[in-house]
């Protein structure tokens, strides 16, 4: 049963899908990346209907909008503290892309008894340098404002193969863009990405059990201290290999065993 829940923090009201499960296996909890929302994990929820379901919308991004001007990754991270204590929920396994993989990861270093496994999908560990595929792409002030601005970003985020195969990747990328404003998208851009801190120090002290995945064609590059499986596509992998990233969810965070 979906449930749609607006959860108070401090970094104001986020929206969370719930999507429960009368299972006694530790809720999933699954957190987009920058400029998308929680329909990213849309494609993926019949196969995942054993276990209850976590989708936060991250803070000005699909209907959490009722959120202070500016926050950082460390508000973030204890933001899903709060939601997770305003759900009762003391334990989850998690799994974050490109920006939610990094808030994810700082909350399991403050925070490891919360989380029993992790899965990063494209995290860009690094921060963003201005000459990246990924912030060129994404640094048009109107880019929410014109199909044409979407279909080259999405040129520049997915494999030309994948966008060759599925041209339903570009209106989905069209779809969550055009709910952002521009000035978010530059805020974002300059202060998040752009010149937020390296994800290496919090690799070197998780103690959560983790696993990495990217495109062979993404522009991020390999979490140290981490096994990271490759799978043809970009940046976004969740839609480009739906089933090769469910498999990889399946035979690594989802098969540790676990108790609730």
């Amino acid at each position: 049963m979906k449930k749609d829940l607006s959860i108070p923090t401090d970094v104001g009201l986020i929206h969370v899908e719930i999507y429960e499960s009368e299972e006694k296996r530790l809720p999933l909890l699954l957190l987009h990346g920058a400029y998308l929302n929680s329909s990213l994990w849309h494609p993926l929820l019949s196969s995942l209907e054993n276990r209850t379901l976590i989708l936060p919308n991250l803070p000005h991004h699909g209907h959490s909008q009722k959120v202070k001007g500016d926050w950082t990754l460390h508000e973030c991270s204890q933001m899903l503290i709060e939601i997770l204590n305003h759900l009762n929920i003391k334990r989850v396994l998690a799994v974050g892309h490109d920006l939610g993989a990094m808030i994810l990861l700082r909350s399991a270093v403050s925070h490891p008894q919360r989380f029993g496994a992790l899965g990063f999908a494209n995290m860009p560990w690094r921060p963003v340098h201005s000459s990246a595929r990924i912030f060129d792409a994404l640094n048009f002030p109107a880019l929410h404002l014109s199909r044409f601005h979407a279909r080259q970003t999405a040129k520049q985020l997915f494999a030309p193969e994948s966008l060759s195969r599925d041209s339903r990747l570009s209106i989905r990328l069209a779809a969550s863009l055009s709910q952002i404003s521009p000035q978010r998208i530059h805020y974002l851009n300059q202060q998040v990405l752009l010149h937020s801190e390296s994800g290496e120090p919090y690799l070197k002290r998780l103690q959560v059990p983790a696993f990495a995945l990217r495109g062979e064609q993404d522009s991020v590059k390999d979490p140290p201290h981490l096994i990271t499986t490759l799978v043809p596509g970009g940046h976004i992998s969740v839609w480009e290999q739906e089933s090769l990233f469910r498999s990889w969810m399946e035979t690594t965070i989802l098969a540790i065993p676990q108790s609730s």
